[in-house]
């Protein structure tokens, strides 16, 4: 079986779908060593994991709408693949392969407020075409299914709930360093105003009475959110 990938998003940006696509195709690989799978446009530099190699792809304008709507559908067409698998959300506007979308969360058309960008409009208009040309969505959780079901109207049929794992070194948990022996709560991912940290920091409040010096350790960076977090802390 011959399986295509965007193969940019190994190096991209966004670390949860890095993590996530990396962590993936090294479980397959190591799953079915005989499955093809070629990342289309990944860094030639970029060290792949499981079965995968790089793949190039035809050029495209320089937008992400642009990509999907020439760059990779030219490059399936030339490829002769059996599936296609767009890691995050967003899926070539045409072409004939079968493809399976990861849909990871779908707060932006829930929760359009939150996501008060310039092209936000364009934004959900390419996500829902994505959605509706998908052969499979894959989600991570039962809420996220009910969600797409609720807001682009999927049937049940198209989804598959496939809950994220642990990575291996999750598995092989160390004793933590002598300044960590307090209790931590750790929150990863970028500082984004709706994710709510401050409601970590109130939960921490809460906690005092247990006797135990708790600690918030935040990973990821900061999208402006950082000082109303600290005021709410020393509040």
């Amino acid at each position: 079986m011959r399986v295509a990938v965007d193969g940019r998003a190994f190096a991209s940006p966004a670390g949860g779908v890095r993590r996530y696509l990396r962590e993936l195709y090294a479980a397959l690989g190591a799953l079915a060593p005989a499955l093809e799978v070629e990342a289309i446009g990944a860094p030639v530099e970029e060290v792949l994991p499981g079965t995968c190699r790089a793949r190039a792809e035809w050029p495209s304008p320089p937008t992400n709408l642009g990509r999907h709507a020439v760059g990779l559908p030219l490059t399936l067409r030339a490829g002769a693949y059996d599936l296609y698998h767009a890691p995050a959300y967003v899926a070539p506007l045409w072409g004939g392969v079968p493809t399976v979308v990861s849909v990871h969360d779908i707060s932006y058309a829930s929760r359009p407020e939150w996501y008060p960008y310039r092209r936000d409009r364009l934004r959900r208009w390419f996500y829902r075409q994505s959605v509706a040309r998908a052969t499979r969505l894959l989600v991570p959780s039962s809420f996220t299914a009910s969600e797409v079901m609720r807001v682009y109207g999927v049937p049940s049929s198209r989804l598959r709930v496939v809950p994220l794992a642990a990575a291996p070194a999750f598995l092989r948990p160390e004793p933590p360093p002598p300044e960590m022996r307090d209790p931590v709560l750790l929150h990863v991912g970028d500082l984004h105003a709706r994710r709510d940290v401050e409601c970590a920091v109130a939960v921490l409040r809460g906690l005092k009475g247990d006797g135990a010096t708790w600690r918030l350790v935040l990973i990821g960076r900061d999208r402006g959110c950082l000082p109303g977090i600290r005021a709410a802390a020393i509040a």
